[in-house]
């Protein structure tokens, strides 16, 4: 199985400063499907840096577009088939996704970051 994800837009809201460009490494990147009777979770550490700047703004947040950059995540024969399971039997599905990033700026702490992911595509291989 793999996981494709574009980092399409980011909002930055708190008391920091909103620069009009900043850069973020993203260090490791998690997915996770899922229900009652388990979970299944793909990870990479991708060290992919993307661009971010500023489109619009108010005193206490900031919208920034992302340059265009796609992390891939990809699984193992166990877990694809563990995913393939969850996904289809156990009642309601939960996904979510997990970035480890760092920024360039120090002037970003005590602020959170929202990404918008898009572009966003699954194969399903690799199963038995």
């Amino acid at each position: 199985m793999k996981l494709q994800a574009q980092f399409t837009q980011a909002v930055v809201q708190g008391t920091c400063s909103f620069p009009s460009t900043f850069q973020l490494t993203v260090q490791r990147f998690d997915a996770a499907v899922s229900d009652a009777t388990g979970s299944a979770t793909l990870s990479v550490d991708p060290k992919l840096t993307v661009t971010l700047t500023k489109t619009s703004g108010t005193a206490t947040s900031a919208t920034y577009s992302i340059s265009e950059h796609v992390v891939t995540v990809s699984a193992d024969a166990a877990t694809t088939s563990k995913a393939i399971n969850i996904l289809t039997s156990g009642g309601q599905n939960n996904a979510s996704a997990t970035a480890y990033i760092l920024a360039d700026q120090n002037g970003l702490a005590g602020c959170t970051i929202q990404f918008t992911l898009g572009k966003t595509s699954l194969t399903l291989s690799n199963f038995s």
